[in-house]
């Protein structure tokens, strides 16, 4: 549509009314999403009190948004099995059985940098630095490192990391940008960080580190998830096949050049979520009976990859993970050389069943739906 000169400055001042609201709209959905509640008490914090760990390894939690472990992949018509296999030559060891507790960035990841159900007030405090994990290890001599795809895990809040990157960016100026564009995706802040510029931050660091330990929570956009619009596209998994590629090509250099130059290092290699492809391509809850749902509606939604590459042999003692959230009291009795803070692992229960109808996994178990009592996953560790 064509915009006559004289009226640009009013349809600018519309524009910047509405991204200013939506905005606001969607700052205050990020904050009532979850159910907040203040942290009176960590259950791993009181295992630990004064105690010092054993060794302090350098840490990298690698997240590729929406990756999923093949059993997953192949129900979408994806064989991403040579990418299980490079990880597994490199040394990882696989948790193909492993889902988070929540079905979204935030909500699985402020939960695994508290080690807990519960969050703070604000739900990107945990994801923007300012969590139970970070927090302690700083306290044990280490830096800690965010680096983000987008501003997305700041917006609202204030980057609490050591080091972090992008720096954050008006949310503002990305709506209007969305709404100049002529339409509303979730990927549009993608567009305000250079991926370029993003994964050579991160191998920058990657090649320099030195002095101090160092905890590193890198959030790639890729592979990502469907659009959200409540609608499949007609090439949704098409889509995802693509951007599967080149989140494989990154997560292969990623990898690369830590060992490279960090081999005694911990690294988690790890989903969020879900990508969403099935049914509708969001949540379900307001579209389909419980009856209807499948364990890979289940598994597209809560879903999880995960993959830990441990220095020695010695994490076999502690090697106890059904949920994503399980990942750092996993870490920490590593650390620790002390298997009781395993006993900081949360309940294994999926939370907002609403989202998928009603359906519910429960210590690996699926009640509600088609596959009623069944595992969640069927694939062997």
């Amino acid at each position: 549509m064509r915009v006559n000169v004289p009226k640009l400055p009013h349809l600018l001042i519309v524009i910047s009314f509405v991204a200013n609201s939506a905005t606001q709209l969607l700052a205050q959905r990020d904050r009532t999403d979850e159910a907040s509640l203040s942290i009176v008490e960590n259950r791993l914090q009181s295992l630990i009190q004064e105690r010092v760990p054993a060794v302090t390894p350098n840490i990298y939690l690698l997240v590729y948004d929406g990756y999923v472990p093949n059993e997953t992949m192949l129900a979408y018509g994806i064989d991403n099995s040579f990418q299980e296999e490079y990880l597994k030559g490199q040394g990882f060891t696989l948790y193909p059985q492993t889902y988070s507790v929540a079905n979204q960035s935030i909500s699985t990841m402020s939960r695994v940098l508290n080690a807990s159900t519960e969050n703070y007030d604000d739900s990107r405090r945990e994801v923007s630095g300012d969590g139970i994990i970070q927090n302690t290890l700083r306290g044990f001599g280490y830096e800690t490192y965010g680096i983000f795809s987008t501003d997305y895990f700041f917006r609202g809040s204030n980057s609490t990391y050591d080091f972090s990157y992008p720096e954050r960016s008006l949310s503002r100026g990305i709506l209007l940008n969305a709404i100049l564009m002529g339409e509303f995706r979730f990927d549009i802040v993608l567009l305000s960080s250079p991926r370029v510029q993003f994964v050579e931050t991160k191998q920058s660091i990657f090649e320099g580190v030195t002095g101090d330990p160092i905890f590193m929570y890198m959030h790639s956009g890729l592979p990502g998830h469907s659009q959200n619009s409540g609608a499949c596209l007609p090439d949704e998994t098409d889509r995802f096949r693509t951007r599967l590629t080149g989140a494989n090509i990154e997560m292969q250099l990623d990898i690369k050049t830590i060992i490279e130059n960090e081999p005694e290092a911990i690294i988690i290699v790890a989903g969020d979520h879900g990508p969403h492809l099935t049914k509708n391509c969001v949540g379900t809850g307001e579209r389909y009976d419980i009856s209807e749902i499948s364990r890979l509606d289940i598994q597209d939604r809560f879903g999880t990859f995960l993959a830990v590459r441990w220095p020695t042999e010695e994490f076999a003692k502690y090697d106890d993970i059904t949920v994503l959230q399980d990942l750092f009291p996993t870490v920490f009795a590593y650390l620790f050389h002390d298997e009781i803070m395993l006993e900081s692992k949360i309940e294994p229960s999926t939370l907002k069943p609403w989202f998928i109808s009603g359906a519910s996994v429960q210590n690996g178990i699926i009640y509600g739906g088609i596959n009623d009592g069944e595992p969640l996953f069927v694939t062997d560790r």
